[in-house]
């Protein structure tokens, strides 16, 4: 997909993000049919394994576990689902390649606030992408880009997806403790910011 094809504005979204995923648990068969291992992540004092489905853009991350079956009334091995990731591939521009638009993160709510999104962002980052941030920011996520700009290993910076043009580099992002206390050249909760996205890469 073509940046200027975005033409959603980079909306905040109020409050948490209270998403289902679409799995709890997969069976290993399905997940050696339809998932390839990409690599592995730890957080919360655990490794996180990150699969990745045939052919889309679309994660699951989690661990494997004996796992009591009630269907078959028996002890199964399955891959217990922690988070889940949909990511679309964009065309590059500028001197930002191999683009990753983040379309949806979702973590089981006993991890949240344990480390797993961020650490799943970096994967990302060290394996060479550029990750652009969604057209919805929930509050945690403006966190996420919040810490990312304060980091001294990660930069964000602040483009204009219609015409393609780079607004800020290596910004420091603002975010208090409300909901609405956002950083106003990013997020705004009407369309008055249309077409800004937060684009994340390695310094």
């Amino acid at each position: 997909m073509r940046i200027k094809d975005l033409t959603e504005m980079s909306i905040a979204a109020y409050g948490e993000w209270d998403a289902d995923l679409a799995y709890t648990d997969i069976t290993m068969g399905y997940m050696k049919n339809k998932y390839t291992h990409v690599g592995t992540i730890t957080a919360a004092d655990q490794d996180f394994h990150i699969y990745k489905l045939s052919n889309f853009f679309e994660y699951v991350i989690g661990f494997v576990a004996d796992t009591y079956d009630i269907n078959h009334e028996d002890i199964r091995t399955k891959f217990k689902v922690s988070a889940e990731m949909s990511l679309e591939k964009m065309q590059d521009f500028e001197h930002y390649s191999n683009i990753l638009s983040v379309k949806a993160v979702k973590v089981v709510s006993k991890l949240r606030s344990r480390g797993i999104a961020p650490e799943i962002y970096k994967f990302f980052i060290n394996a060479g992408y550029t990750l652009m941030g969604g057209e919805e920011q929930y509050y945690g996520a403006r966190l996420l880009w919040k810490k990312f700009s304060n980091s001294p290993i990660y930069q964000v910076d602040i483009v204009d997806i219609t015409s393609n043009t780079i607004l800020e580099t290596n910004v420091k992002l603002h975010h208090g403790e409300e909901d609405y206390d956002f950083d106003q050249r990013v997020w705004a909760y009407t369309p008055e910011k249309k077409d800004i996205r937060l684009i994340l890469t390695k310094r």
